[in-house]
């Protein structure tokens, strides 16, 4: 990056902060990464602090967009808390490094926490402002699995927020847990996003497939449970994941009598082609997960032209209002579900969605002119 000079060009100077990036992590680093690549596409420059596997600082470069991999040794899998604290303390430093060779105009940061306290932390001493992005675990209350950790951070969480420019979630529901926290905080939406590009619908067969981690949240038992009262009659189900609790699914499978009607494919890359064949072909897609603030694969089944059958948790009843819903965590009512929407698809298979909202062309504007108003 060159050092910038107040009052010339257009170019907004980005630094740009994430623990998950490419390739590691789950859905929160493909979101930032392509929200990275149309800053860099619309002629931006952007620093990535991201963490690293290696013991040293790794930058790799791809347009004006600068990778820096902070050493952490991360493992492949999710950050222990003992990587992260690592991460941010190292983050902090070479960020603040960078802060004194360059003049950055703002910080973009996802996750309230933890990167969000790089973010605050380089605006209190080197007087960037900076703009967060939430995805759902970092906000207070959302996932009962953090209970005790949201009780601990609670306050830091609250000075954070406070100092933001600009606060963001990829839904209105997410957005409203947010304010709902800290009174006095305007949230903005603005949806993740999808390649027009990306998958197109292929021959409908009559497959079912059903794509997430294999953890309680997700709900993937309740798949099993309600197939087991169903005749499928030439109908496959199709499980695309991995997680702590796909052996478990192997075996209610086995307890439940479907294994014959039900084929597991562990973890595929999105961008594949055998992911995109199972995707492009699917008649119905199903999402089973309890809790959610988005969700890409559901986006990525209606570019597909899939028939959605999705739990009616508020952000899939506000984003995705032409599914057929059924009640969270019951298996009978996915049953119901599942056989409204079989008959709807042998009675007229076409299906088309309109994605054109969700277009990362659409979702980079918008988060560039948050950006803009933020380096004012």
């Amino acid at each position: 990056m060159v050092p910038h000079i107040p009052g010339v060009g257009v170019t907004i100077h980005i630094l740009y902060l994430n623990y998950e990036f490419p390739p590691y992590g789950g859905g929160a680093a493909t979101v930032s990464y392509e929200i990275a690549r149309q800053y860099e596409s619309h002629g931006h420059e952007v620093d990535v602090i991201t963490m690293g596997t290696s013991s040293r600082c790794v930058t790799s470069h791809d347009g004006s967009m600068h990778v820096h991999r902070i050493p952490c040794r991360r493992s492949s899998g999710h950050p222990s808390l003992a990587e992260m604290l690592i991460f941010l303390t190292r983050a902090f430093l070479y960020a603040r490094t960078l802060t004194t060779a360059y003049r950055y105009d703002v910080c973009h940061a996802h996750f309230i926490l933890p990167t969000g306290l790089v973010a605050y932390l380089l605006c209190r001493i080197a007087r960037v402002p900076y703009v967060l992005t939430s995805h759902g675990s970092d906000v207070i209350g959302f996932d009962p699995r953090f209970r005790h950790a949201y009780h601990l951070v609670r306050p830091l969480w609250h000075i954070i927020v406070a100092g933001a420019s600009c606060v963001t979630a990829p839904s209105a529901y997410l957005c409203k847990k947010i304010e709902n926290e800290r009174d006095g905080t305007s949230c903005t939406v603005v949806y993740n996003g999808i390649d027009p590009s990306f998958l197109s619908p292929m021959e409908k067969k009559h497959y079912v497939v059903v794509t997430a981690r294999a953890v309680r949240e997700k709900g993937m038992h309740d798949i099993i449970r309600a197939i087991a009262g169903m005749h499928l009659d030439g109908w496959h189900i199709k499980i695309i994941g991995d997680g702590r609790h796909f052996d478990e699914l192997r075996e209610l499978c086995n307890e439940e009598d479907v294994g014959h009607g039900v084929e597991f494919y562990g973890w595929l890359n999105n961008r594949s082609e055998h992911y995109h064949r199972l995707i492009g072909r699917a008649a119905i897609f199903v999402s089973t997960s309890r809790l959610e603030s988005f969700s890409v694969s559901v986006l990525e089944a209606m570019q597909a032209g899939c028939m959605l059958v999705l739990t009616d948790i508020e952000p899939f009843l506000e984003l995705f209002s032409h599914a057929t819903f059924f009640s969270a965590g019951d298996p009978s009512s996915l049953r119901a579900a599942l056989e409204r929407t079989m008959r709807a698809f042998d009675a007229d298979g076409r299906q088309h969605h309109d994605t054109s909202c969700f277009h990362w062309s659409r979702i980079g504007k918008r988060y560039i002119s948050l950006l803009e108003m933020a380096a004012l």
